[in-house]
């Protein structure tokens, strides 16, 4: 399990980099809830295609109405998302 510090600034991410949703700061990739691309890399905050924002220290959501975090997408999170993905297809 890779695992990030929450206070590592997430600022070596660029445009089109992939990140992983994380529901809480130190979650393991198992809990990934999604992967997204970012549009824009500032020294405050990340942005996400879909206008989502991170903040750039830690990578905590700064929208109020849903707290999750961002780390960069690894290939443990891809397999993560993909297992999940495969779970809902055999249930459906």
């Amino acid at each position: 399990m890779t695992e990030r510090n929450a206070k590592e600034p997430v600022t070596m991410l660029e445009r089109n980099s992939h990140v992983a949703i994380m529901p809480n700061e130190n979650s393991p990739a198992a809990e990934v809830l999604e992967i997204a691309s970012v549009l824009f890399v500032g020294p405050v905050y990340v942005q996400l295609f879909d206008g989502r924002m991170y903040a750039s220290l830690g990578g905590k959501s700064l929208a109020q109405r849903k707290l999750s975090y961002i780390v960069p997408a690894t290939e443990e999170h891809w397999a993560a998302l993909k297992a999940k993905r495969n779970q809902l297809a055999q249930h459906a």
